[in-house]
């Protein structure tokens, strides 16, 4: 046998090596190529252990999670100089914030069928400007008889009012205005019948009331008691009115001369 037949049966022999390498080539399979077809320019295989990741180096900062203590069992005791009583906890639930309705119905139901009964200062021009001092006390009483919201901050108030000779029940129209969670009665320069013009800011606190008051040339402080209508006297005094500065008195006339008991020499009677 000659070279020519020789190199013709060693073709013969691998032309089925070569077809299946050129389908592996072609279809991408995993098939792993006979050790024969690889290239001489391909790159050797990777020895085992030369392209293991580099172990971490001491300054290295270690991986998240890797080097974090093991958390504390429940039955572990507590460590050495600490405060069990002072580990944090979640704080209680808050109940939740009163709302502007039931804000409005307390007050409804505070003043309805309720009497504000307590005392008054006053003061004229002056003293509205801090120039002279408030008067005695004098006693007052107001008996609410409902109070109606009519929209937004305007309120109807019912109520009958005692002052000095006079004993009236008007509708009185106010604003009430919230300082937090406390009504403010605001009246600004409201003129009710047979009493005047008037303006005034007065809180209203549980079973309390206080405020101010003042009109053109005068005002003053209030302050007492919300009780109930039952409980307060029906023939309760009504509160005073401010006493008017006295009169000037006249001085008193000079005395006639008294007549004389005899008469004069020469003068006859008629």
């Amino acid at each position: 046998m000659n070279a020519a037949t020789t190199l013709q049966s060693v073709v013969a022999a691998a032309m089925p090596w070569i077809i299946h390498a050129q389908l592996h080539l072609c279809t991408h399979t995993a098939t792993p190529s006979p050790p024969w077809h690889r290239s001489l320019h391909s790159p050797p295989p990777p020895v085992a252990g030369h392209d293991d990741p580099p172990a971490p180096s001491h300054d290295d900062p270690p991986a998240p999670g890797h080097d974090d203590p093991p958390a504390p069992d429940r039955d572990d005791p507590p460590a050495p100089g600490t405060d069990p009583s002072a580990v944090p906890t979640a704080p209680p639930a808050t109940p939740s914030a009163t709302t502007r309705e039931q804000l409005e119905d307390t007050f409804r139901t505070t003043m309805t069928g309720a009497t504000l009964r307590g005392h008054w200062r006053m003061t004229g021009a002056e003293g509205l400007e801090g120039k002279a001092p408030l008067s005695d006390e004098h006693e007052e009483s107001y008996q609410i008889v409902d109070v109606t919201k009519v929209g937004g901050d305007r309120w109807i108030v019912r109520a009958r009012i005692r002052f000095a000779d006079r004993d009236v029940t008007i509708p009185v129209p106010v604003d009430v205005l919230w300082a937090g969670d406390t009504p403010v009665i605001t009246l600004d320069r409201l003129t009710m019948p047979l009493l005047g013009t008037y303006s005034a800011r007065v809180m209203i606190s549980r079973s309390f009331y206080c405020g101010t008051w003042w009109g053109e040339t005068y005002g003053g402080i209030m302050s007492g008691q919300i009780v109930r209508t039952a409980d307060a006297p029906e023939d309760a005094p009504a509160p005073a009115a401010p006493a008017a500065p006295a009169a000037p008195i006249a001085p008193d006339a000079p005395e006639a001369p008294d007549a004389p008991d005899e008469e004069p020499d020469g003068v006859e009677h008629p």
